[in-house]
């Protein structure tokens, strides 16, 4: 029961082999040596600052319910949780609080601590950037930070009870969000720019919301049933479904030349694409990239693609919108443009049993303001 404050020499070790109970007034300072704990339990607290050190916790039985303020941290410097166990047997509630930006270099790595809960809380008011890279199994916590600016790794699921993964700053184009199963639920929210990406390898249930203009890519190997929001889609950004989008894709204020929208399995009931439909405070610029839903052109047998949603532009369409693939029943599919049109819509369905007929599509009475 460590209550004290304790001072290693340089290039030296300390393992606890037992559990950390309650040192809740323990500060510990790590320059180039391992803090090793073998357990950590009853809330224990410790607060350290790390300097090419390594702070441990095995944790190989027994619950983990410890909470870690980390002064500062710098570019070789790890922290690990090296857990493993089986659902229901023990439980990890993790928060690590810092006070002082992470750099590049830096690693947290709970990829083994497994059905963990917990906080990594870059301040406070989440006014500090985390540039280093995190691990883990899978998501079940709370992130809040400023900017995003490495890689954050998701091994398994994602889901955010609390609701919230938040940056109050920008998720950078050296930064990312890789989630290796499906995003069960809760809310990624980015109060600035996306320029780095998000890849979901399964489905999507939860939320994305970006406030400020987005470059990076939005990309679902799987169904897209939640809600994506950005509030530009600048050149070079990308919302790409492999699966079927049953969500809502929201732009605000407009897409700008060289952006791309793709829903490869077709739009369900529940899914529609709006564009310029709410400013955000970004002035809106209208629809000038393109959309694509289903497949690309040139293959046979012409594949099949749903469309039962809808896609609204409120502004004007310089841009292309591309429905492609076999379409059943063939009725006019919605499509709204509701300013000026100099882009091209196109219904490509040669080779079909049933195929729509002209118009193509229509703009259902009443949608557009």
């Amino acid at each position: 029961n460590v209550t004290t404050d304790m001072t290693l020499p340089h290039a030296a070790g300390f393992t606890i082999e037992g559990a950390l109970y309650n040192a809740n007034l323990s500060t510990w300072d790590v320059t180039n040596g391992t803090l090793r704990i073998g357990s950590a339990e009853n809330h224990a607290g410790v607060s350290t600052s790390l300097v090419n050190g390594i702070l441990q916790v095995d944790a190989g039985t027994g619950d983990v319910l410890a909470l870690f303020n980390i002064s500062s941290m710098d570019s070789t410097s790890s922290i690990r949780v090296a857990h493993t166990q089986t659902p229901g047997a023990e439980s990890i509630s993790l928060d690590l609080v810092f006070a002082s930006d992470v750099p590049s270099g830096a690693t947290i790595d709970l990829s083994n601590a497994r059905y963990a809960k917990g906080a990594i809380v870059m301040g406070i008011a989440g006014q500090y950037d985390m540039l280093g890279d995190i691990d883990v199994y899978e998501w079940d916590a709370v992130f809040f930070g400023a900017d995003l600016g490495g890689d954050f790794t998701v091994t398994d699921d994602f889901a955010s009870a609390f609701p919230h993964f938040h940056l109050t700053g920008d998720l950078t184009a050296t930064g990312s969000i890789d989630i290796g199963g499906d995003y069960t639920s809760g809310a990624i929210n980015i109060d600035g720019a996306g320029a780095g990406d998000i890849l979901i390898a399964g489905a999507m249930l939860g939320t994305i919301a970006v406030d400020g203009i987005w470059t990076g890519d939005v990309h679902v190997s799987g169904d897209a049933t939640g809600s994506i929001e950005v509030g530009k889609l600048g050149r070079a950004g990308r919302i790409l479904v492999d699966g079927l989008g049953n969500g809502q894709i929201t732009v605000g204020a407009g897409t700008l030349s060289s952006s791309f929208i793709h829903l490869h399995d077709g739009l369900g009931t529940n899914g529609a694409i709006l564009i310029d439909d709410a400013s955000g405070g970004i002035a809106p610029v209208g629809a000038n990239g393109d959309i694509q839903v289903g497949p690309d052109v040139g293959f046979y047998p012409i594949p099949s693609v749903t469309y039962d949603g809808e896609i609204k532009i409120v502004g004007n369409l310089r841009g292309d919108i591309d429905v492609n693939g076999c379409h059943s029943p063939a009725d006019l599919v919605d499509i709204c443009v509701c300013g000026t049109n100099s882009g091209t819509i196109t219904v490509a369905d040669a080779g079909c049993s049933t195929q729509i007929p002209s118009p193509y599509y229509e703009c259902p009475a009443g949608t557009c303001p």
